[in-house]
């Protein structure tokens, strides 16, 4: 994401609904519902209260990959897609401007990778978006689920290089044996 995704996200008049989703990432290995994605309704002065009707493009989706960085896109759907993908929560907020949003992304450019930023992006979203108390239970249990599966990951990595090291100690005793 580079600056000129900012500056348009900061030229947003407003946002007046944010969508919490969670999803499985398979690329990573990820096959619980652990990843967040954020999606908000870029506000219309000619959209009523809660009608469907919705310009094309009237919502920005925001989203932290692990090793992948902050992805964004402008989309004409309020839900991200896939099978698996499930819908945290609904939030009506009014009055978000988007240069709250922008600044939160700018920040988030240059992160350093680490497993927890999925979580803590979106949280900073909620933060930005007045709706951080609405979703305190919520980002709570993802922080919860997402160390639990990082230790998981952690302890099978462990357990793959000690079969790995076994087996070459194993095939140098083997070598050793054979001269």
């Amino acid at each position: 994401m580079d600056s000129e995704a900012v500056s348009e996200v900061h030229n947003i008049w407003g946002f007046d609904m944010l969508y919490f989703y969670k999803a499985p990432l398979p690329a990573l290995g990820v096959k619980d519902p652990l990843h967040q994605t954020v999606v908000l309704r870029i506000d219309s002065m000619d959209r009523e209260a809660d009608d469907g009707d919705d310009e094309p493009e009237s919502f920005l989706q925001l989203e932290y990959i692990p090793f992948g960085g902050l992805r964004w896109q402008r989309t004409c759907i309020a839900s991200p897609g896939g099978s698996k993908v499930q819908l945290v929560r609904r939030v009506r907020c009014g009055g978000i401007y988007g240069y709250r949003v922008a600044d939160v992304m700018d920040d988030w450019r240059e992160k350093a990778d680490h497993f927890m930023n999925g979580v803590e992006f979106a949280t900073e979203i909620a933060k930005a978006c007045n709706a951080e108390t609405d979703l305190a239970d919520h980002f709570r249990e993802a922080r919860v689920e997402v160390k639990a599966w990082h230790d998981d990951y952690l302890e099978k990595e462990r357990a793959r290089k000690a079969a790995l090291a076994s087996t070459v100690a194993t095939g140098a005793l083997l070598l050793c044996t054979v001269q």
